[in-house]
């Protein structure tokens, strides 16, 4: 049975919620209730849990202790349900740069399925006035630019309720009056909002009911037509403060208004996005973000090619000892670019905040790791496609036969299986760049062994019943470790 909200009842229904990080707790037993149409503006000071609280809506972090209801669906166990009827704008606009509006938009439609997603994308581009640069790369639109795009991502699947947090920072005076327009259009369609903001001016023009959040608890909330004009800030300081007493919330209304949508805005259908379309969105992300900067292909083959010349000229060595130190030199080489990528991969998500855009689509999270390990995939057999020619030419020996380039494949995906799914948790850290060889090397010793012996019994020509047992290796440890990567990856990009 799909849950459903009763007229009058709250669309978001927040009951005792703690939530701890290590010995600090950022949100102490915290109730809160959002009915259908409402603008609610979440307001406190730095550190009160504005942004914890958001994602925790938003299902990118779980609560320590509470119940969290959207849509009358429970969060975090049914979390797909929720994201189907979240659209989420953050500090950061979870879009990249390296593709045009029009592209970005394209690619989160995929993720979140729906017919008719053209016309959705004219839609949303129309609303926040950005039609006229759609084919533009994003990495050339200015801050307030990116941040309309993101609003038109967040709109583009026709989300139920609106999660906004801090939506004007960094905006000049132009760009937050433009905001101001879409926010009112938004609102003016029936959709539920909450944001956080420090801009109580701001604030006081858009929202129908403010809520004061501090020391982890809502300390006050009001209605606008129950505060006076220019009395918002007096509100918030005696609230934040606790003079006078505390500030009960107002009773919820019993039916709040809901403004009927527009022709043309009846919402899509409410069906979780297919595993393989889901995955292949993910795939064709990657690929025409990386063709269009060469940005992570470049740093690999440079790395590669380098350390192939370095040895070439380091290892002196006749004929004989050349053909047995190949394999070493081949998968040093592999191996050492392929952590280049993988660490730049997930980089690329984290840096704009393009991993939580993923996240929060309404799709098996086991779909972004495969697509995330295909694309990583295709870049490293990219780069041996390159870099084995070049060794076979420097080095006189041929490594393009079929046995080796089926052992270079076998070994890529072990390597890629492991190492994507330990990108992904090293990439929330400071020091990713040196935690990820940390991680990955031990795990990965098994299918490098396996990989350099049969390379070298490929290679000396070797029986294949004397190398098999390490082809049966490489294969068995790439079925297991991709089985392992795509039963633990949800809990691994869990905050």
């Amino acid at each position: 049975m799909t849950p459903s909200v009763a007229q009058g009842e709250a669309v978001i229904r927040v009951q005792g919620l703690l939530k701890r990080f290590g010995p600090k707790t950022v949100l102490r037993g915290l109730d809160l209730e959002v009915y259908p149409g409402e603008f609610l503006a979440l307001l406190g000071p730095n550190g009160a849990g504005k942004t914890t609280l958001l994602r925790i809506l938003a299902s990118l972090s779980r609560p320590t202790a509470g119940e969290v209801r959207i849509g009358g669906y429970r969060l975090p166990h049914e979390a797909a349900g929720v994201r189907r009827r979240l659209g989420v704008v953050s500090h950061l606009p979870l879009l990249y740069g390296d593709l045009s509006a029009e592209e970005n938009l394209r690619f989160y439609g995929r993720l979140y399925g729906g017919s008719d997603l053209d016309e959705r994308i004219d839609e949303a581009l129309d609303l926040v006035g950005l039609s006229a640069r759609r084919h533009d790369l994003v990495r050339t639109y200015s801050r307030g630019m990116q941040q309309r795009l993101a609003i038109a991502r967040a709109l583009l699947h026709d989300p139920e309720v609106l999660l906004l947090d801090e939506p004007y920072t960094g905006l000049d005076q132009d760009a937050s009056a433009m905001l101001d327009n879409v926010l009112r259009q938004v609102a003016a369609q029936g959709r539920t909002i909450v944001m956080t903001s420090h801009d109580l001016s701001r604030a006081a023009a858009l929202a129908t009911r403010f809520a004061v959040l501090s020391r982890g608890r809502i300390v006050a909330s009001v209605r606008r037509e129950d505060i006076a004009d220019g009395e918002l800030l007096a509100f918030y300081r005696r609230a934040v403060s606790g003079e006078g007493g505390p500030l009960p919330p107002p009773p919820a209304p019993a039916a709040p208004p809901v403004p009927p949508k527009a022709p043309g805005q009846a919402a899509p259908a409410r069906r979780e996005t297919p595993f393989g379309r889901a995955t292949l969105a993910v795939l064709w992300k990657d690929l025409a973000a990386e063709f269009r900067s060469r940005e992570l292909l470049s740093a690999m083959l440079v790395f590669a090619l380098l350390v192939i010349l370095i040895f070439n000229f380091a290892l002196d060595l006749n004929p004989k000892a050349r053909l047995a130190a190949t394999p070493g030199v081949l998968w040093v080489t592999l191996t050492f670019a392929g952590t280049l990528g993988l660490n730049r991969s997930m980089a690329i998500e984290k840096d704009r905040g393009c991993l939580d855009g993923l996240l929060l689509a309404p799709v098996d999270r086991s779909a972004i790791y495969f697509g995330k390990m295909l694309s990583n995939l295709a870049f490293m057999l990219l780069v041996a496609a390159i870099v084995m020619p070049v060794y076979s030419l420097l080095y006189n020996i041929n490594l393009l036969q079929p046995g080796l380039l089926g052992v270079v494949l076998l070994g890529s995906i072990g390597y890629i299986a492991v190492g994507t799914l330990l990108a992904t948790m090293s990439v929330q850290t400071r020091t990713r760049e040196m935690l990820l060889p940390i991680l990955l090397f031990p795990v990965i010793v098994p299918a490098l062994i396996a990989a350099v012996k049969a390379s070298s019994g490929l290679l000396q020509a070797l029986p294949f019943d004397d190398i098999r047992a390490w082809f049966n290796l490489l294969i068995t440890y790439d079925l297991v470790f991709t089985a392992v990567a795509y039963m633990v990856f949800d809990y691994i990009v869990e905050e």
